[in-house]
């Protein structure tokens, strides 16, 4: 699967894998980022669903064309560093497109699917009389996956000037990373 970050029906990335690149390339934390252009592909399209998952409902403005595959672009939004109001509707804000590649960054960085892993371990299955044998996790199990984050700190500085209403339940901090 390629990286389509052109705002439409297509589109699954807020960033082109090079735009992504050349941000990882500028920082010197970010070295280690991933080089191979599938593993880019997968962690960028990750990092789109994500913040749209997390964000979606409560972006700024309203969704430009609703046959357009992401969130954005919208209308009714000032960009929060122009003070002007957005009328292009053919890319996607810098900001946005920074949060999904520092995003994706920290998603390659902490192996999601390792973190999926380590509470899956937890699950203990049990015989309940009358009920059969069900799986379950003990109650810190639970409370961890609940609160487990999701938006690494620097992306929930970035989106909270793009939202309506301040921090998700999951952009407290990721803890790996």
């Amino acid at each position: 699967m390629a990286v389509i970050a052109v705002p439409g029906t297509t589109a699954n990335s807020y960033i082109s894998n090079a735009a992504a690149v050349a941000l990882w390339q500028g920082d010197q934390r970010k070295q280690d980022y991933p080089t191979a252009e599938a593993d880019q592909d997968r962690v960028l399209t990750g990092a789109t669903t994500l913040l749209d998952d997390v964000y979606g409902e409560s972006y700024n403005g309203e969704i430009h064309d609703t046959s357009f595959a992401l969130y954005w672009p919208r209308e009714n939004v000032t960009d929060p560093r122009t003070r002007q109001r957005i009328t292009d509707f053919t890319t996607f804000p810098a900001d946005i497109a920074r949060a999904t590649a520092l995003q994706a960054y920290h998603l390659f960085k902490n192996d999601r699917q390792q973190e999926s892993a380590d509470f899956l371990s937890g699950i203990r299955s049990q015989e309940l009389e009358g009920v059969g044998r069900i799986e379950r996790a003990s109650v810190s199990e639970q409370r961890s996956a609940l609160t487990r984050p999701t938006i690494h700190p620097e992306v929930a500085r970035i989106m909270a000037k793009w939202t309506t209403g301040g921090f998700s339940q999951y952009s407290a901090r990721m803890v790996r990373g």
